[in-house]
């Protein structure tokens, strides 16, 4: 089964909020629609930042472009 680049993206970013590689504020009550929209927003642009990053790190990989950095004493 071959996958483009943004599916293994995709799939990724999925298990990364799965298992809480990002951390949103708690939830809460809001006073407002517009209060939850601008939370709901704030969210989407945050997991849009994770999904640019790691579709970018897959498609370099992908075309062999990547270094494998190593601890040296």
């Amino acid at each position: 089964m071959s996958q483009n680049f943004a599916e293994i993206a995709k799939e990724i970013t999925i298990a990364a909020i799965e298992k809480g590689a990002i951390v949103f504020p708690g939830k809460g009550t809001y006073a407002s629609v517009e209060e939850l929209n601008k939370y709901n927003h704030m969210r989407a642009q945050e997991i849009s930042k994770l999904y640019k990053t790691i579709a970018l790190s897959v498609n370099d990989v992908m075309l062999g472009n990547f270094k494998v950095e190593t601890e040296q004493e």
